[in-house]
């Protein structure tokens, strides 16, 4: 039984509710990460070790809470990162988180491995923006067709995965089988379930179809040339997603990439690496220089964190799992009050720190708790 209303009052309460909802894999899948999960708990965790310095006495009426990414304006900087599979989490899948994500004028990133094909997740909310993720495949005819397909479908930007040239280690799927899991209820990788018959006949034979073909193409031998190609073969924009490094932010410049998403894939991929949020602004100072835009995703909770994301230099946060958690309870209605509660929370946030609009929101209201004694305020 899902959670009456009065009971979801925050994001975290999602969370709880929708594991009372879910298949036991559906939220194994969605719930996993790597190894021991160290960087999977310490995202949310970080954010709490970032203290907020408000400036009081201001005026605050009339707030603005829009920006924009890429040229692109949306209503607030809460947007949706690229999860696979929706269709675990409601029969409705991707159409429903896309109408979610129309509804509230904000943009959602649609990860290639979705249960739906990218086409009709653009057709149930037209005039709505979003972006297609897309891996590095081995294929780059399957990765040429996959962005032909996003520019048809009024797609604005190529989202690029940089961090899985070979997918983490997650104890909690392993019972499930490592591709059973992603064929359960004879759901597949929509998007590559179309008829290619170029890739088919060349790639494809005996029992395999194009969702286990795709499957297949993880690419350990990708490299920052993959990126400089894809720019050749289409005028979208390329953002690189799975950055943490600043050495690979300054490879990603040097790329000519047009954003950067500091992620670390949910914890999913490598344990023990550094919450996103603790490595945001030495990745800022090597990319706004350039003109490169950057984002964050990972252990975004509370209108709070997104505050704060903004003030150490972030142009929008992604939220992956949260969007899953609402999807599972209430469909399109659930996306969206999850989406509803991180504005309300933002704009709480922005009021009781003195700020009229995302350009009153910098570095002076945030302060690292290892700084607490000995920074000038």
């Amino acid at each position: 039984m899902a959670a009456s209303n009065t009971s979801l009052i925050c994001v975290n309460d999602y969370e709880k509710a929708a594991k009372g909802v879910m298949k036991e894999a559906a939220w194994a899948y969605f719930s996993a990460a790597a190894d021991e999960e160290t960087t999977f708990n310490e995202c949310p965790a970080a954010y709490k070790r970032y203290y907020l310095i408000p400036r009081i006495l201001r005026p605050i009426e009339e707030r603005t809470l829009s920006t924009t990414v890429l040229g692109e304006t949306i209503s607030f900087p809460v947007c949706i990162s690229p999860t696979a599979y929706h269709k675990f989490a409601h029969p409705e899948g991707e159409k429903a988180t896309s109408k979610a994500a129309k509804s509230c004028d904000t943009l959602m990133i649609l990860s290639s491995i979705s249960t739906t094909r990218l086409e009709d997740v653009a057709e149930v909310a037209p005039g709505g923006l979003r972006w297609m993720q897309s891996y590095m495949f081995q294929d780059k005819q399957l990765f040429e067709i996959l962005v032909r397909r996003a520019e048809a479908s009024g797609y604005k930007a190529m989202v690029l995965t940089v961090d899985d040239p070979r997918e983490g280690k997650r104890y909690k799927t392993i019972p499930y089988g490592y591709v059973g899991i992603y064929e359960a209820d004879g759901m597949g990788m929509a998007n590559f379930d179309v008829d290619i018959e170029a890739v088919r006949k060349a790639k494809v034979t005996g029992d395999k179809n194009l969702t286990r073909y795709g499957y297949e193409q993880t690419n350990s031998y990708a490299t920052w040339n993959y990126v400089k190609w894809a720019k050749t073969i289409t005028n979208l924009p390329i953002v690189v997603k799975g950055v943490i490094s600043p050495a690979s932010a300054r490879e990603a410049v040097e790329a000519g990439v047009h954003g950067i998403l500091v992620s670390v894939h949910g914890g999913r991929q490598l344990d023990g690496l550094p919450p996103p949020i603790e490595m945001l602004q030495r990745i800022v100072k090597i990319a706004k220089p350039a003109g490169i835009e950057v984002y964050i995703d990972g252990g975004v909770r509370t209108g709070t964190d997104v505050l704060k994301a903004i003030a150490l230099g972030a142009k929008a946060v992604f939220v992956g799992r949260p969007v899953l958690w609402g999807l599972a309870l209430k469909g399109q209605q659930g996306v969206q009050d999850v989406l509803e509660i991180y504005r309300d929370e933002f704009d709480r946030a922005m009021s009781l720190t003195g700020c009229k609009t995302i350009k009153d929101i910098d570095s002076t209201l945030v302060l690292h708790k290892s700084n607490l004694h000995t920074a000038k305020l």
